[in-house]
């Protein structure tokens, strides 16, 4: 199938600006919450690291 086909346009789901104008974290089972709240967690470890590290040197 040729790209730009309307068979491919046909198949490509479509959605309104008001449907995706936020975005919505969704976090069902326990292990995604888990790595999304340690990957949040690391990231504030290395600014403080990396904060740190900046006066120290």
């Amino acid at each position: 199938m040729a790209p730009n086909s309307p068979d491919e346009k046909r198949d490509r789901n479509t959605h309104s600006a008001q449907d995706v104008s936020q975005g919505e974290i969704i976090l069902r089972t326990p292990l995604r919450k888990a790595v999304f709240l340690g990957a949040l967690v690391l990231m504030v470890l290395l600014i403080v690291i990396l904060g740190i590290m900046a006066v120290a040197f």
